[in-house]
This record gives C-alpha cells, structure tokens and sequence, in this order.
C-alpha cells in the first residue's frame, strides 16, 4: 500500500480510491467511513502540541510584521481534520490554505502549502511553489524550521534555525527576534549612511 502515498501527497488520487485499493490488495471490506475513522486517527494533535500553536499565536499576535508558512506533505483528509482540532486555538486557519483557486486570505499571519496543492513531491519543491504564489521578494527574510529544508538556493535571504524535533517555541522566538532586531540595525545603518547631497 505504500505506493498509493505518494500520489495521495499530491492529490493524484482521493482518499476513496486508497480505501478501495486497500481492500483489494488485502481482500477485506472496510467501510470508507470506518477507514476514515482509522486513518484519521494517525493524525491526532495532542494537547502539548495544541498549547504550543497557542504560544506561537501569542507571538504572532505581538509580531504583525512575522508570517509563518507551514510545509505540509500530508493529505486533504489529515489536513481537514488538523485543521478542525486547532481551529479554537487558531481561528483563521482554513483561511490561509494555498490552493489552486487562489482565495485564501493573504492577509493572515498563518499561512498552509500543501502538497496536494503544489503538486511536489518533497518540500522543498513546495516551498518554492508557496514563494511564487504568495510573490515573495527575494530580499524578503525567509527563515526554515524543517530539517527538509535546511538551505535553499532559490532564495538569497534565506536562513535555516534548527528548532528541534518538536519545534521549541523559545528557541524558535528568541531566533526570530534575534533576526529582527539584526534586520532593523542593518536598515537604520543604511539610513545613516545615505550622504547627504544638496
């Protein structure tokens, strides 16, 4: 059955065909609705993971000029039942999936690529489809949390923090910050030595 993974990452075939494939290869007769049940189930957001989206909300909520894009190779079933167990947390999460249709609200400060929408079958390759569909400039400083993406050439301001394999929420603000605050020197440098012409 693990062939039919790659093409349910990229949409390439539903949910409905996995369950039918897999009843065929092993010879039983699951329900959908209980596979679903069963599959689902891989994707449960424990409570320490549901507090640390609400202390990267608080962060967010303090830094507007900060985005976070999430790199997903998941599947739209997984993605919608994520999605529903952090919505309380995370109010504004359906609306800041990419997708095809382009509506999603650019405004939001979290933003989801999934691989169902960019069709790639690895992340950094998603990562690039999110870069062009959101239009971001290339002096724009994009920083990387996923072990997958730990350079990317495509983009010249681009750093990679190791956050652990559970993404501590202190090391990953404190980073930010540090960024920040180098970014805001290096601005008001360049102010200082604009020479002064009459």
């Amino acid at each position: 059955m693990v062939p039919n993974l790659g093409p349910l990452r990229i949409a390439d075939i539903t949910l409905e065909d996995f369950c039918k494939n897999l009843n065929e290869h092993f010879k039983t007769a699951i329900s959908f609705l209980d596979f679903v049940n069963i599959f689902n189930s891989m994707a449960q957001v424990d409570e320490q993971s549901l507090e640390r989206i609400s202390e990267f909300k608080r962060f967010l909520d303090e830094n507007s000029h900060i985005k976070f894009l999430l790199i997903s190779h998941t599947n739209f079933s997984h993605l919608n039942y994520i999605l529903a167990q952090i919505e309380s947390r995370l109010p504004e999460c359906r609306s800041g999936v990419i997708d095809i249709t382009n509506t999603w609200a650019k405004e939001t400060q979290v933003l989801f690529a999934p691989s169902m929408s960019s069709k790639c079958p690895d992340h950094p390759s998603t990562l690039k489809y999110a870069i062009a569909k959101l239009e971001i400039g290339a002096t724009t400083p994009l920083v990387s949390f996923l072990n997958t993406i730990k350079t990317f050439e495509e983009h010249q301001n681009f750093r990679y923090i190791d956050a652990g394999p559970t993404l501590n929420h202190k090391a990953i603000t404190e980073k930010l910050n540090e960024i920040h605050e180098s970014i805001t020197a290096s601005i008001y440098e360049k102010q200082l030595t604009i020479p002064f012409t009459s």
